[in-house]
């Protein structure tokens, strides 16, 4: 029976590092490495979002960004498999494709000049729920398109700016904003396995689709965050000290 782990101990890169035992579990036979590699991360990330955070329900309209990529892609499936409408965003013609094809039923251009307008039509009468990971522009577009008392969870900060939250207006909309680390549940093992659980049943009944993962040898460790950063990868990215 071979293991996963949550994150090497301290961060880095290495070709040994040491895993606590309390965020390590088993990995079934079933499950191929690849798959397990971005369920361990990406997908519990995705899960937890979804389901810890902003308990996402049925008939729900959800905003996901960066759609094409480790989390994002995962979070389309998860809240279509959860019965909730999926408003994906992604940067280029092929991942705006791409998160179609996962399931999205509606997908916007992420880099738009009009994302705020955008997302608001693409979202209907306003979007329940919205996971944020960019910030800046991009966090007030989403605000924007979240109906009262709609929710959103941050989990990221990709651009530098200031992301300034108007507290009056919080009140007025009734918009709430949390934000979302997935080491905060290493103390809580239940909740990871049984988000592993779920993740692997997902996988098992064709609901989840986990996309192929790019590996780079880790010699080329500084090229994989070259192509993270300009947003040329699709899915989970791994380094391979053996590639």
């Amino acid at each position: 029976m071979r293991c996963g782990t949550f994150r090497s101990r301290g961060g880095g890169y290495a070709q040994v590092s040491q895993a606590r035992l309390a965020t390590t579990f088993p990995v079934p036979d079933d499950i191929d490495d690849d798959t397990a590699l971005a369920l361990t991360l990406q997908g519990q990330s995705a899960w937890h979002l979804l389901h810890t955070v902003l308990r996402v329900r049925s008939g729900e309209t959800v905003i996901v960004p960066a759609a094409a990529g480790g989390v994002g892609s995962l979070a389309v499936q998860l809240a279509r498999r959860a019965g909730a409408r999926v408003v994906a965003m992604a940067g280029s013609p092929e991942k705006r494709a791409f998160a179609a094809e996962l399931g999205a039923d509606a997908v916007v251009d992420s880099r738009s000049g009009s994302l705020a307008d955008d997302l608001a039509e693409a979202a209907g009468g306003g979007a329940n729920a919205a996971l944020e990971m960019t910030g800046g522009d991009t966090l007030r577009a989403t605000m924007d398109a979240l109906a009262p008392l709609g929710r959103m969870a941050v989990y990221g900060g990709a651009v530098t700016m200031e992301s300034p939250v108007n507290t009056r207006e919080l009140m007025s909309t009734g918009k709430s904003i949390q934000g979302f680390w997935l080491p905060l549940l290493y103390g809580k093992r239940e909740l990871l396995t049984d988000a592993a659980d779920d993740l692997f049943a997902a996988v098992r009944s064709g609901d989840l689709r986990v996309p192929p993962v790019t590996v780079y040898p880790l010699t080329e460790a500084a090229r994989a965050q070259e192509d993270l950063r300009a947003r040329r990868t699709v899915g989970k990215v791994a380094l391979d000290p053996a590639y």
